[in-house]
């Protein structure tokens, strides 16, 4: 219930709501099944992540980001799919169903959300079953993949 608040909250511009959804959220998180912040637009996932409130161990965070991550592309290729369907000419009925399926700004991933999903002050240790996937998943994401040092994602994936 939490992530359908956040997310409605978020939309009707009710700040107090959607950020006590979120506390909800992090202090649940190491029990949260990830496939219910599916929806999570990427600002919001950074919330979750970034909040204070946040009970789950660095490991198992970079886990549920990853599964997020992966969730997410997949929600976008379904809407660009439906665009292009909607732009080849689909009928009535269908142009109506994509019409809700439009791509919206934030709804998409930048280099910035990217950095702080993945920032090496809440997610210091990577899952060595997810570093690879963070290794390849960084590279469409090269302000963040060309950080040096110890703390930047490539180091902690290698």
């Amino acid at each position: 219930t939490a992530p359908l608040y956040c997310t409605l909250a978020d939309q009707l511009k009710d700040f107090e709501l959607r950020d006590r959804a979120i506390k909800i959220m992090a202090e649940r998180m190491d029990k949260l099944n990830i496939n219910s912040v599916k929806n999570l637009r990427p600002r919001l996932m950074r919330s979750l992540v970034q909040c204070e409130k946040l009970e789950c161990s660095s490991e198992e965070l970079s886990e549920k980001v990853a599964i997020w991550l992966r969730l997410h592309r997949e929600l976008e290729q379904e809407r660009e799919e439906a665009l292009m369907r909607d732009c080849n000419g689909a009928d009535e009925s269908r142009n109506a169903s994509t019409s809700s399926m439009r791509k919206d700004d934030n709804e998409t991933m930048t280099d910035e959300d990217f950095y702080w999903l993945t920032h090496v002050q809440f997610m210091p240790q990577i899952s060595p079953s997810e570093a690879l996937f963070y290794f390849k998943f960084g590279s469409q994401y090269p302000q963040v993949m060309n950080e040096l040092g110890s703390g930047s994602l490539k180091s902690r994936c290698l």
